[in-house]
């Protein structure tokens, strides 16, 4: 390692002690912590592996040499730091004694209707799991100018998250006893979509649902519900390196999606699978040489993109009922990561780790990018306090959302973005359907009371069938942007 690796992977461990003082260790409750836990994997964890395993399979790297990497980690390491101080000053500025913390956090699951839940993440699994074309990946589907299918994006964006606050919710009725088999059982469901992040997606939002909640986990059982989740991770890429990734394919069914994963788990005790697992994690965690690369175009006299590129993130963000044919324009118009690999004149058939960071370097140079860094942070911060502030599931299904959306931290503003709306979507619906029953059994109630007392509902005023189709309205509404919650009147 050079001075210059090491100077960064210093400016990130105080970062993260930061963070970790500032949240008094409760990492997995907070969005803003999570959010740098995963950049410094991308940007810190994967320069130690590149020490550990040099000249791998990464391909990235023969792209740049250790001079600009040293710059670009040093000015990425600074940004990480300035974001870890900026998020939890802004967290703790109106309490700087504690924590801002729910008075009652069991209302985070209070009256969550476990079958609802169960009912409207089922067509998702069952999309995913049988190799449905419409949620799968298809190598010759392409997608340069076409739209995304709706099935495709309410799996994208709610089989996570509706899958994980169901587990949660069981859980949380069901008792300790309910914990392992839960959670081993939503990661082997995962694990049939074959892409590994989803295995950890899945279990880190379920376990960011229960702390909010504060239902507490055996270390043992969370220790044996984590080895079950890495066991499955750990076979999805030992199938990949020995049977390749045409097994989870679009058309692939249920059955070869098991064969493949059995077959991967019967693999990890040979070299090939090994040699395989960690080759293609050196290459999947390299988020520095895309941030490198555009760093030393900037150096060489290639101006920054500015903000041209937030627009069309923006426009991306919007859900297709609202703006149709978003999606069927050329690529390089709503795709970040392609418009800035054009511009700065790198090759857009490499397939790189953009990340948040890595596109913001983009804008206005290492300026720009300690500015993104510290207004995420003071969003993140304020959205912690937020739900935080009182428990509700509203307030849960938004972070679930978006806890998902930092967890795609790769992916850059656009996903971001595309995929944070699904916590507002969550949030939304429930809200409708809460509203819906509020409304229905306060008219319910107001007819019983004139019902008895030998009075009469005047038409128009309280017509059950009317009240039956507006809470049959709002229901749809909440299904239509995939909430699939319910909660139960108190």
């Amino acid at each position: 390692m050079t001075v210059s690796v090491v100077t960064g992977l210093a400016l990130q461990t105080m970062a993260v002690w930061i963070i970790h003082i500032g949240i008094r260790g409760r990492w997995i409750s907070h969005i803003g912590a999570i959010f740098l836990a995963v950049a410094v994997a991308y940007h810190g964890l994967t320069e130690v592996m590149q020490w550990i395993w040099p000249g791998g399979r990464n391909s990235y790297r023969k792209l740049i040499g250790q001079s600009p990497m040293d710059d670009w980690l040093l000015a990425v390491s600074a940004a990480l730091l300035a974001y870890a101080i900026i998020f939890v000053i802004t967290l703790r500025t109106r309490h700087r004694n504690e924590l801002q913390e729910p008075s009652e956090p069991v209302e985070y699951l209070r009256g969550i209707r476990i079958k609802w839940l169960l009912i409207a993440v089922a067509p998702l699994i069952l999309l995913t799991a049988t190799g449905s074309q419409s949620a799968s990946y298809d190598p010759n589907g392409g997608n340069d100018t076409g739209s995304l299918s709706v099935a495709g994006g309410l799996v994208q964006q709610f089989l996570i998250p509706l899958s994980a606050i169901a587990a949660a919710a069981l859980i949380a009725a069901k008792g300790q006893r309910w914990i392992l088999p839960t959670l081993g059982g939503l990661a082997a469901i995962m694990a049939l979509d074959g892409d590994r992040r989803s295995i950890i997606f899945a279990t880190v939002i379920t376990l960011y649902t229960l702390a909010l909640a504060k239902v507490r986990i055996p270390r043992t059982t969370l220790a044996a519900a984590v080895a079950a989740a890495v066991l499955l991770i750990l076979s999805v890429s030992a199938s990949r390196a020995v049977l390749g990734r045409g097994e989870f394919y679009a058309g692939a069914g249920a059955d070869t999606r098991s064969t493949a994963l059995m077959s991967g788990g019967s693999a990890l005790g040979s070299s090939e699978a090994w040699s395989g697992i960690k080759d293609e994690t050196v290459d999947r965690l390299d988020g520095n040489t895309f941030g490198a690369l555009i760093n030393l175009q900037l150096h060489s006299g290639i101006p920054g993109v500015g903000v041209s590129t937030i627009d069309d993130s923006l426009r991306l963000a919007v859900p297709a009922f609202l703006l149709p044919g978003k999606n069927d324009v050329p690529l390089i118009e709503r795709n970040e990561e392609v418009f800035i690999q054009k511009h700065f004149a790198l090759s857009v058939d490499d397939d790189f780790i953009p990340g948040l960071f890595g596109t913001a370097v983009g804008y206005y140079g290492w300026p720009g990018l300690i500015i993104v860094a510290m207004l995420t942070a003071f969003l993140l911060a304020l959205l912690d306090r937020s739900i935080h502030r009182r428990a509700s599931p509203v307030r849960l299904a938004l972070g679930s959302g978006l806890v998902l959306a930092v967890l795609l931290y790769e992916q850059g503003l656009p996903g971001l973005l595309t995929i944070g709306r699904s916590g507002v979507a969550l949030a939304v619906g429930l809200w409708l359907v809460q509203r819906s029953l509020r409304w229905r059994a306060a008219r319910s109630e107001t007819g019983d009371d004139q019902h008895a007392a030998g009075g009469r509902v005047a038409a128009g005023t309280g017509v059950p069938g009317a009240v039956s189709r507006g809470a049959a309205a709002a229901f749809a509404v909440a299904q239509g942007v995939g909430a699939g919650l319910a909660v139960r009147r108190n």
